[in-house]
């Protein structure tokens, strides 16, 4: 081919929109079709490889002899990512093209597996979607090592099981993954058993997600064959796919359990950190047309070991080189375009955004954070230790860059910041070894909403080792109206000494109750297998039978008391919850006053949620003081008039709230639905009717 027609073939490629932004690979791949026909360029066969970013051409001019165009970066950028450019054997001295040669095997290789990742999801307990980042992030990885084609599907998207069934039956893929979290054990069952009996196909089946991870020896003794990856999926995936093609033992991939004989052997995590943050964006079109969320990650792993927390998985804490994300960005920016009713806003699911920097590495990654989501004109939202707002091991100046750094992250695009508080009992808060006191979470979130800067807080209502003493001071201080403090950004220097001065919080109190910053009232702690906390359980003769769709023992209360009203508030969660996360997605789609309204209205679900609480707490205790202050007269007059039965009278509790919520929430949901467009009233319409006629029972027995 002479060099003024490759020039031309090149021009072609790189200056096509389709080919440069499109994110559904049968969609470039006809595209290139279309092109070389209407050009009359007789090229037989063609290839598609590299992630979005990194997008490679291959068009074989002749046996094993290959033109490579890259799309979107040039050559020299993407060369160190993508294999089949080493196989170099003619440079144009073209910024994008260049020739290789391609020997059967390595043809084979583009070619061959064929991967399929499938994300489950239960559309009845949760509404809306959400961007599924951890198998776009492998996607990403597996297209970028041109390791045959891989494939994703994800049921948040409209796909029912028949759906995702004749996909499989069409296209019989070499690898078949599952991503699988809590809930979702009955819909990989049903899998499982239906690709079995698709005839002449034996898949290698793998397993990926909390759920497999936290189940894995249960798992694999009853499904021999599959592969479970115990972590970040990039380099396991890829390792996976080298097995496939022969080229390592299975002892050889890394993170992963498997059964050999009738021994669960367990191999080595290994990260390859320059390969994260950098996802596919197949599914993203599809999730943002059903008002779903888009999420990334600046870091993985986290800082601290809870007692609660089984996932050794997630490893330490590691920052994410800040140039993938500044990249992906681009094209996350030209997908929201074509959606402007969806608010830009990206969710940063890293589990602690600050992480294990020095102060001025700190200011300079957030800086470089900011500048890249300005760019694109996003918001964003994350989480954080509760540590990084106030710390008693640290002085009067660290607080104070630490105040600045706030400040300059709610004026820049910080939305909002998810803090895990969990408790605000210090032998509690000890027990979940969560490295943190009471009085640090009281002074953290004085300093956030001193600063105006909008937060929710996690926290675990009940455990089932504590004491009626600790649940009744947890109680309390959930309903501490001195915690959240008026914004007073103008003394921002003083604030660190002003939020432990009681006559200014006094003063500045907004008489709101800390729960209505918490987005789910009345969790249980879950023992979760592999955890500290279940051991602890253990010990304590607490443990019950296994809950495989949740990876979790149910347990039994040191205080029975207490359990009864665990067990009772879970139905009170499951039967809100749908209602609950509709009103939640809005709040991450819709724009910052919409939000604003619908988390007042939320507050209506917590309120109830707390006085049901103190309805359990009071006639549990005979103790009519122990509701909250300003319960109405009716309330009062039902709870006194419990103390005289002699049965079970929970249930009788969960009606009564339930009516006066339900009465509530029917009074002022035009509010709401007056700020919603025709397909969001719809499906509220629709979640409000179910809601009406639901039952008690627990969702995930």
């Amino acid at each position: 081919m002479r060099i003024e027609e490759v020039k031309k073939l090149e021009n072609l490629i790189i200056k096509n929109d389709i080919l440069k932004y499109s994110v559904d690979i049968c969609e470039v791949k006809k595209e290139i079709g279309n092109l070389l026909k209407s050009n009359k360029l007789h090229i037989n066969k063609f290839f598609v490889v590299g992630r979005i970013a990194n997008r490679l051409v291959l068009l074989e001019i002749k046996s094993n002899v290959y033109l490579a165009i890259a799309i979107n970066n040039p050559l020299t950028k993407i060369k160190s990512k993508l294999w089949c450019l080493n196989k170099e054997i003619e440079n144009f001295d073209l910024e994008y093209t260049t020739m290789v040669s391609l020997n059967e095997k390595e043809i084979q290789r583009l070619l061959k597996p064929i991967t399929r990742l499938i994300v489950l999801y239960h559309e009845e307990n949760f509404p809306y979607p959400r961007f599924a980042l951890g198998v776009s992030d492998i996607c990403g990885s597996v297209r970028d090592a041109a390791m045959g084609e891989i494939r994703l599907t994800d049921m948040q998207t409209g796909e029912s099981v028949d759906d995702v069934i004749k996909i499989i039956e069409r296209e019989k893929p070499d690898i078949l993954g599952f991503s699988v979290t809590f809930g979702q054990q009955d819909i990989l069952e049903e899998f499982y058993e239906r690709v079995g009996k698709i005839e002449e196909y034996n898949p290698l089946i793998v397993l990926g997600g909390s759920l497999p991870y936290l189940n894995k020896d249960m798992l694999l003794k009853k499904y021999k064959d599959i592969i479970i990856c115990k972590g970040y999926g990039e380099r396991t995936v890829k390792d996976i796919i080298k097995y496939w093609y022969g080229e390592i033992q299975k002892e050889e991939i890394a993170g992963i359990s498997y059964m050999k004989e009738d021994a669960i052997l367990n191999t080595e995590m290994k990260n390859e950190w320059e390969d994260y943050g950098y996802p596919e964006l197949d599914l993203l079109p599809a999730i943002l047309k059903r008002k779903g969320v888009m999420t990334l990650e600046c870091s993985r792993g986290c800082m601290n070991a809870c007692t609660f927390c089984p996932r050794k998985s997630k490893g330490k804490w590691h920052d994410i080189n800040l140039q993938n994300i500044d990249d992906i960005m681009f094209f996350v920016s030209k997908i929201f375009s074509k959606y402007p009713n969806v608010n830009r806003k990206i969710f940063l699911v890293d589990e602690e955004f600050f992480g294990d920097w020095g102060e001025e590495n700190l200011k300079k990654r957030i800086i470089q954070i900011v500048e890249i989501f300005n760019k694109y004109d996003f918001k964003i939202e994350t989480s954080a230790r509760i540590k990084q707002v106030y710390n008693q091991e640290k002085n009067q100046s660290w607080h104070l860059k630490r105040i600045y750094m706030l400040d300059y992250l709610k004026k820049h695009g910080l939305e909002k910041c998810l803090f895990g508080v969990e408790s605000g009992v210090d032998s509690i808060l000890k027990r979940f070894n969560k490295n943190t006191t009471s009085k640090e979470n009281t002074q953290a979130i004085r300093l956030l909403t001193s600063l105006g800067v909008s937060f929710r807080s996690t926290y675990i209502t009940f455990d089932p080792m504590m004491t009626m003493e600790e649940l009744i001071e947890s109680y309390n201080y959930q309903g501490r109206t001195d915690i959240i403090l008026k914004e007073n950004i103008s003394r921002k220097e003083e604030l660190y000494e002003l939020i432990s001065d009681n006559a200014y919080v006094e003063k500045n109190s907004k008489n709101i109750p800390l729960y209505y910053k918490i987005p789910y009232m009345l969790v249980s702690l879950e023992c979760l297998k592999n955890s500290a906390y279940l051991e602890m359980a253990k010990k304590e003769n607490l443990l019950l039978t296994f809950n495989l769709s949740m990876g979790k023992y149910n347990c039994l209360y040191k205080d029975k008391e207490i359990g009864m009203m665990s067990h009772y508030s879970q139905m009170w969660i499951d039967r809100n919850f749908a209602l609950d996360y509709f009103f939640k997605s809005m709040m991450k789609v819709k724009s910052l006053d919409i939000s604003q309204k619908i988390e007042e209205f939320r507050f209506v679900l917590k309120k109830y949620s707390y006085y049901l609480l103190g309805i359990f707490l009071a006639y549990s205790n005979k103790n009519i003081d122990l509701l909250p202050g300003n319960v109405d007269a009716d309330t009062r007059v039902f709870v006194e008039n419990l103390f005289e039965e002699k049965k079970n009278v929970y249930e009788q509790i969960l009606d009564f709230q339930f009516e006066k919520l339900k009465a509530d929430v029917l009074k002022n949901i035009c509010t709401i639905t007056n700020v919603l467009e025709i397909d969001e009233k719809n499906l509220l319409n629709k979640i409000l009717s179910n809601w009406e006629k639901s039952e008690w029972k627990i969702i995930n027995q």
